[in-house]
């Protein structure tokens, strides 16, 4: 019995040892996990190209898109930027989602200039334009989308902004492509750029779009458009009526100066045949004697 006793106190004083010994195992593994994940964070913060699609990460294109702004203050050049996006994204599984932006990214590194614009990803794919206006963004982006459609399967629209006539900081011109770009994937539209939409707004009446404000459809602008009318119908139906008033008056006028013309000219015609006729009566009393 006694040696049972010492037996079983030796196998729980190892036991004790060997679960002590695995408690501080997994403690300090636990802290290694902890700084292998702070050393990733930082290299992943210090790395300057996406993995997945090698378009550089808007964190570093925002400090690029920076530099680009003042440049163009300082020289008096032109800015532009263009924001993508697929249409209803949410419906593509994620393997889908990823093999669609690998697709644009590559179709974008192959057509814009190389070392002068680059292309960034973030929430959105985008491209920043140096040296370039709204017509060649908005002619770029119309290249581009004609490319993704023919080697994707998804509808993809577009936005632009441009430095510095829509935006003169980096938060404002991001803001505007934004914009832009979900007018056009709201209204059926490939792209648009903001400059174009500040005129599609004003039409329908409205004012620039914040970040959360819906952006007017098509047959919202038509179902204003439609009640203007009929409102503008409503307000000119009494002026109609006051002008055929006054038509008539008129036209009552100018018949009663065309009928003392007439009497005048009448008078002036036998005045005229009166003194024509005395000088015969005359010659035929002289022919009597």
């Amino acid at each position: 019995s006694r040696q049972v006793l010492i037996t079983s106190g030796v196998g729980v004083g190892v036991f004790l040892v060997t679960t002590l010994l695995i408690v501080l195992y997994n403690h300090q593994i636990h802290k290694l996990n902890q700084k292998y994940d702070q050393l990733q964070q930082v290299i992943d913060s210090l790395v300057i190209y996406d993995r997945k699609t090698s378009l550089m990460r808007w964190k570093f294109a925002k400090q690029a898109l920076t530099t680009e702004i003042l440049r163009g203050r300082r020289y008096d050049t032109k800015l532009s930027v263009i924001l993508f996006d697929i249409w209803q994204k949410a419906q593509y599984s994620p393997a889908d989602f990823d093999r669609i932006t690998q697709e644009m990214a590559d179709i974008i590194q192959d057509t814009i200039r190389e070392n002068i614009d680059f292309a960034f990803i973030g929430e959105q794919i985008g491209v920043v334009l140096p040296e370039t206006g709204v017509p060649g963004a908005v002619i770029l982006a119309e290249r581009l989308i004609k490319k993704f459609n023919r080697r994707v399967d998804a509808r993809i629209c577009g936005g632009t902004a441009s430095f510095p006539e829509d935006a003169v900081t980096v938060e404002e011109i991001i803001d505007r492509a934004t914009q832009a770009l979900k007018f056009a994937i709201n209204t059926d539209r490939e792209v648009i750029s903001y400059h174009v939409l500040e005129g599609e707004v004003e039409k329908v009446g409205g004012e620039p779009l914040e970040e959360d404000q819906e952006v007017p459809s098509e047959d919202s602008e038509t179902q204003m458009t439609l009640e203007e009318n009929q409102e503008t119908g409503e307000k000119q139906e009494p002026q109609a009526d006051g002008a055929e008033d006054q038509e008539i008056e008129l036209k009552e006028e100018e018949e009663e100066a065309d009928s003392f013309e007439g009497v005048d000219e009448s008078k002036e015609e036998i005045e005229l045949l009166e003194e024509s006729t005395q000088p015969i009566d005359v010659q035929e009393e002289h022919k009597e004697e």
